[in-house]
């Protein structure tokens, strides 16, 4: 199980699967994630009242002068 483990960890990296496949591990009981996973110094790049929506294409907006931009962007 370890090999497996150690195999996806190299495979998913690059691939930004990685934090899911954590998770689904941790949800089938086969890894345990510790509080130290989550609560890192480092701050994160996720800021929810930005990122809640995507941006619209300026190409959408010049179409259709009704249309605002999400907040945000």
């Amino acid at each position: 199980m370890n090999w497996i483990i150690d195999e996806r960890f190299i495979e998913l990296a690059g691939e930004g699967q990685r934090w899911f496949d954590l998770r689904r591990w941790q949800m089938q009981g086969i890894i345990t994630l510790t509080n130290s996973f989550f609560s890192s110094n480092v701050p994160m790049a996720f800021d929810l009242s930005k990122h809640l929506y995507m941006p619209i294409p300026n190409s959408e907006l010049d179409v259709n002068p009704n249309m605002k931009q999400n907040p945000g962007y």
